[in-house]
């Protein structure tokens, strides 16, 4: 596959912003995060820290008063001269985790992958042809959700598929839902889409669009919603922002803009609440200048880091 339809999904769920809520608890940032290149995750508790160049994959138990390295792996598949990390993740037990990407070959082919490793052991890969992972979370049952994107031979977006799927935690595939024509988008429905796994709840938001699902467990939806433009100002590039499931059935937005001077970053904590077929927006928090990134949510909690720390915020 072309580099250029991996390269839509490599986008993280961190975000550059400005700092946020007076921090409840904090500890140092792993080693790893000093590092250029790295692309950051945050999973149930799990610091994850990939990159590219080298196909390292770290991972960090931030339970405690310091990071702790659970695993370190590396994906680099047989004659691979470029690899593209997408996305991580971790079960609830911190027991399996995953990372979706490509890899391109010496040969002029490519081809995306999930891999499965545990806390020890060998690296499981699998190859999916013609389909990138943008997202992937695991489910409380240890079952593990992702926002797929199909295309054909000629890297066109295939006019029907299912964009959700759900794997076992052997990645054995168990099912797909919310097909392409379910969505009023000519094309795929996301471009960085966010995906929030809850007690008995799947999160998806489809940016393009402009639709958040929520499903249960065994697939079935419970509602859509349409998601407004995002409030946060934006003197330069927005970002449309990612959406987040709390651990209290919450959907809270975390946006930003962008620029060439510090003063451009401007971000916005937005709560959206369900009314009728859509979602009023709310913003709760505007950030002061101070920069900072952001991580995502853990349970109720909002994860950011700060001159080398990590934050832990309540969103009130």
């Amino acid at each position: 596959m072309r580099a250029s339809f991996f390269l839509l999904l490599a986008f993280s769920a961190v975000g550059v912003g400005q700092s946020l809520l007076p921090a409840g608890r904090s500890m140092p940032v792993p080693p790893d995060a000093a590092f250029e290149n790295l692309q950051a995750f945050w999973s149930r508790g799990y610091a994850i820290y990939a990159s590219d160049d080298t196909g390292s994959v770290t991972v960090y138990d931030t339970s405690g008063n310091q990071p702790s390295m659970v695993n370190q792996i590396r994906i680099w598949p047989d004659l691979t001269i470029q690899l593209n990390l997408v996305h991580a993740a971790a079960s609830g037990d911190g027991s399996i985790f995953a990372v979706s990407g490509a890899a391109f070959a010496s040969v002029g082919t490519s081809t995306s992958f999930l891999a499965l490793f545990g806390r020890s052991g060998p690296v499981k890969l699998i190859q999916l042809p013609n389909t990138g992972l943008f997202r992937v979370a695991f489910a409380d049952d240890g079952t593990l959700w992702a926002i797929a994107r199909e295309v054909d031979s000629t890297w066109t977006d295939l006019p029907e598929y299912n964009t959700l799927r759900h794997y076992d935690s052997t990645g054995k595939l168990l099912g797909s839902v919310l097909p392409v024509s379910t969505f009023s988008t000519k094309r795929a429905p996301m471009y960085t889409p966010s995906l929030s796994v809850t007690a008995d709840t799947v999160g998806v938001y489809f940016d393009r669009a402009k639709t958040w699902v929520e499903l249960g467990y065994d697939g079935a939806v419970k509602g859509r919603w349409t998601v407004p433009d995002t409030l946060a100002p934006a003197p330069r590039h927005p970002h449309p922002g990612w959406i987040y499931l709390t651990a209290s059935d919450q959907i809270v937005r975390l946006s930003w803009t962008s620029g060439k001077q510090q003063s451009d970053f401007a971000s916005t904590v937005e709560y959206l609440t369900k009314s009728g077929s859509s979602l009023t927006s709310a913003p709760v928090y505007v950030p002061p200048s101070a920069y900072a990134f952001y991580y995502g949510i853990q349970g109720d909690q909002l994860i950011w880091q700060k001159a080398g720390v990590l934050n832990w915020g309540a969103i009130k």
